[in-house]
């Protein structure tokens, strides 16, 4: 697409990249959106990277600098056009980018696929419509019927693959978003109040960058994030997307989700669907449970969503807390057990509570505090060597097989008032 105007000329990115120190002008398709920063000096600035059909390997990064937040671009969604005028093409490590100076720069952002009128929803102060606009945006939506990014799907991890500290490549749905906007991702459907499998990442957005993001996130669509940090706090993983997160939306035929589903829809097949892929090939061994009905293991999502308030489920679960936390204080003054224990998988967190003859059943009886500690130490997966509990490890709870059911403890408000209980359930050893 070779665009002749009056009195400057749109070129293919592949021969913009080719101008370095010039300043050049083109229209490119908006691949990935990065938050708003503030420069060291006076100004804001982003970094958007772009595409057409010269240039679909990679892309090009624009790196945008303007007087305040509010005279960036305010990208409604990533696949829409924006058309650049006047940028200057520069190289570093021998990759080019294009600058776009607030001095003598200028941009207009369009509706992308599915757009129906011509007129920019967004424009810089420079900026100024010439006739053969319509021509290019339609030429580009054209274009972009067609149009899939390729990309190494090795460079987008698995939940199960990542680390504590990591900064990761993701490719996940978006579920829902709130006080805590949630993305699952690996083999997730998304079905509320019915049968869930996979894993779900609690994701929060660093603060400052809220309103640049929020507008962004799209419920139900599949995305793709670039440069998203890991983390554990008490043991439960979330993600946090930084200045430096970058985002773009997919379609269902793209190769990297084709590929997510079809593993999803192998994994129904399986006899043990709902086990967490962390403890495959099986669970340890720190458990046994006596529960003879027949039955799949389920998830703490399908607890939680079962349709009856009253109901018993097997669970493979780790155990993340205890409350009391000190084995001398798990037996009431009368002599009963009452413990409230931490559980979660991939799917959710819940609280589920051991009383007396299924305690008894966990722990074996009633023995001496120093083996009931090494019990639960074992549970919560706590650093021991010698026998003796190493100070401020960090913790690695085993997954373990468990059985859960159901109760309430208001008659007037049966679903208000329902609580889990664990039972037949014992730790080994």
């Amino acid at each position: 697409m070779d665009y002749n105007g009056e009195d400057y000329r749109f070129l293919k990115i592949k021969d913009a990249i080719l101008s370095i120190n010039q300043k050049v002008s083109f229209v490119g398709v908006i691949l990935e959106v990065g938050s708003p920063k503030q420069s060291k000096g006076t100004d804001s600035f982003c970094t958007i990277k772009v595409t057409d059909e010269s240039h679909t390997k990679d892309g090009i990064s624009v790196n945008i600098f303007a007087e305040s937040m509010e005279k960036l671009p305010y990208i409604v969604s990533v696949g829409d056009i924006i058309l650049l005028s006047h940028v200057v093409m520069k190289a570093h490590n021998k990759q080019a980018y294009a600058l776009f100076n607030k001095k003598f720069s200028s941009f207009a952002l369009y509706d992308g696929k599915g757009g129906e009128d011509f007129l920019p929803y967004q424009v810089s102060s420079r900026f100024f419509v010439r006739d053969q606009d319509k021509r290019i945006i339609a030429a580009v939506r054209k274009w972009l019927l067609n149009f899939q990014f390729k990309e190494d799907s090795k460079k987008f991890l698995l939940l199960r693959e990542i680390k504590d500290g990591q900064r990761i490549n993701m490719a996940c749905k978006l579920l829902k978003v709130s006080g805590w906007p949630l993305f699952g991702m690996e083999l997730m459907l998304h079905q509320p109040r019915s049968v869930r499998i996979g894993s779900i990442l609690r994701v929060i957005i660093d603060k400052g960058i809220e309103k640049h993001i929020l507008h962004l996130l799209k419920i139900g669509k599949w995305v793709k994030l670039q440069n998203v940090l890991c983390q554990v706090d008490a043991g439960l993983w979330f993600g946090v997307l930084t200045h430096f997160t970058r985002l773009r939306y997919v379609p269902t035929n793209d190769n990297l989700i084709v590929e997510r589903q079809r593993s999803y829809d192998e994994r129904l097949s399986w006899e043990h669907s709902r086990m967490p892929y962390w403890c495959f090939p099986w669970t340890s061994e720190v458990t046994d449970i006596d529960y003879s009905e027949d039955g799949p293991f389920v998830t703490l999502k399908d607890v939680l969503t079962h349709s009856q308030v009253t109901a018993k489920f097997k669970c493979v679960v780790r155990v993340v807390a205890a409350l009391p936390w000190r084995s001398e204080d798990f037996c009431s003054p009368l002599g009963n057990y009452r413990i409230r224990l931490t559980l979660e998988d991939p799917t959710a967190r819940i609280h589920a509570f051991v009383y007396a003859e299924d305690g008894e059943k966990l722990f074996g009886g009633y023995p001496f505090v120093d083996v009931l500690k090494r019990k639960i130490n074992k549970l919560l997966g706590v650093a021991v060597s010698d026998g003796q509990e190493i100070k401020d490890a960090p913790r690695n709870p085993p997954w373990v097989q468990c059985c859960l059911k159901s109760y309430y403890i208001d008659r007037n408000d049966i679903w208000g008032s329902r609580q889990y209980r664990i039972f037949d359930t014992k730790i080994s050893g």
